[in-house]
C-alpha cells in the first residue's frame, strides 16, 4: 500500500521568550491511497493452489488530516536562522483490494491507516 496525501495546512507560532516559540501545524486533504501485489498462501503445505488474482488493487481518495507540535529555537545558526523540531501524527484513510470475481462477494478492506513523523527544520 502506498499513500499520495495532499494537505491544505496552517502553522501557528506561540511565543514563549525571545529564544523559543512553541509551534502548531493542522493540515487536511485527499490522500491517493494505491494498493497492489496481493498474494495469498496454501495453508496445507501445497495441496491447494494459491490464487494471486482474487483480489486486485487499486487506487482510491479518502479524506485525510494531520495535527503536530513543535519547538522553535529562534536565532540558533548565525542569529538569524531558526531550527525547529516537530512531531506530526497522519490519519491516511483506508484502501481496500477489489474482488479480482465473482466468486467472491466482499472487497479487503485495509482498516484505518495512520503515520507519525519527526520533523527538524532549519528556516531560512
Amino acid at each position: 500500500m502506498t499513500n499520495y496525501p495532499v494537505y491544505l495546512s496552517g502553522k501557528a507560532l506561540v511565543h514563549i521568550n525571545p529564544r523559543y516559540d512553541m509551534s502548531f501545524d493542522l493540515g487536511v486533504g485527499p490522500n491517493f491511497v494505491k494498493t497492489s501485489s496481493f498474494s495469498e498462501a496454501s495453508l496445507d503445505n501445497g495441496v491447494t493452489i494459491p490464487d494471486d488474482n482474487i483480489f486486485t488493487g487499486e487506487t482510491k481518495v479518502v479524506l485525510s488530516g494531520t495535527a503536530g507540535v513543535g519547538l522553535r529555537i529562534n536565532n540558533l545558526i548565525a542569529h538569524q536562522w531558526p531550527l525547529e523540531l516537530d512531531y506530526r501524527f497522519f490519519y491516511l484513510g483506508q484502501g481496500q483490494l477489489k474482488a479480482g470475481n465473482d466468486q467472491v462477494m466482499d472487497n479487503l478492506k485495509t482498516g484505518n491507516n495512520y503515520a507519525n513523523a519527526i520533523f527538524i527544520s532549519l528556516c531560512f
